[in-house]
């Protein structure tokens, strides 16, 4: 077997994210799957580097695959795009070491997200944008990101759970190996106890388990909220 990298971009408008789902096939993952099988003649399996949520975009997001037999990179690239609809393209094919997995051995993802604030859309953007016509204070969106993000962290250490700091995206890590409960164990139980939801780091991977995900893009009142009743929940284990 032999493992390639592809690199993928696509317009997510009319798709539900990126992973296979049972209840339908217009997922990027399905798309992909599909298209390379009809190529090579048998099934396979993409891994991606991430999950995208329905409607979101990709300009170069890494999957990976294992196929059977030698392929010239560019050959394939171009065969797959054949199979492949208008609004996803595979921009680059890489023959790797087997041991490379898109996602375990992705060293950094960046997420960017758009503003319009002009008065009117951009006719042309305006699929990729949110439309936000007022003037907008970045240094006080920053201020204000950076302290939840530290009363989520600090929350965290008040209660016993180590957790490291994030320097950038909206999302903190804090460790549950304390509670004894598996992440999976922890996030099911939390979540009939006190309906917070949060995400089991075993998600991510076997280097995730002990940790759950936690978002601060929720406003000080929520947070405030959820940590009160996550203090509850430990304190009934």
């Amino acid at each position: 077997m032999r493992t390639y990298k592809l690199t993928v971009a696509y317009d997510g408008s009319r798709y539900q994210g990126w992973q296979r789902q049972v209840t339908t096939d217009n997922t990027i993952q399905f798309i992909l799957e599909w298209s390379i099988g009809k190529l090579v003649g048998y099934r396979v399996h993409v891994d991606g580097s991430g999950r995208t949520d329905a409607g979101v975009h990709a300009r170069g997001q890494v999957a990976s695959v294992k196929l059977s037999k030698l392929y010239d990179t560019n050959e394939l690239k171009e065969s797959l795009n054949r199979y492949l609809p208008e609004d996803i393209r595979v921009i680059r094919v890489e023959l790797v070491r087997n041991s490379f997995h898109a996602r375990k051995s992705a060293k950094g993802k960046k997420y960017e997200y758009y503003i319009d604030c002009r008065e009117k859309p951009d006719v042309f953007s305006r699929r990729y944008c949110y439309h936000y016509p007022e003037k907008l204070d970045i240094e006080a969106m920053r201020e204000e990101y950076d302290g939840r993000r530290r009363f989520l962290v600090d929350g965290f250490r008040r209660l016993g759970l180590s957790c490291f700091e994030p320097l950038g995206a909206f999302y903190t890590f804090p460790c549950i190996r304390s509670t004894g409960l598996s992440s999976e164990q922890f996030c099911d139980r939390f979540l009939a106890a006190e309906k917070v939801a949060v995400i089991p780091g075993c998600a991510f991977g076997p280097g995730g388990e002990g940790y759950v995900r936690a978002t601060y893009a929720a406003s000080m009142h929520d947070l405030g909220e959820a940590l009160e009743r996550l203090e509850r929940f430990l304190g009934s284990l």
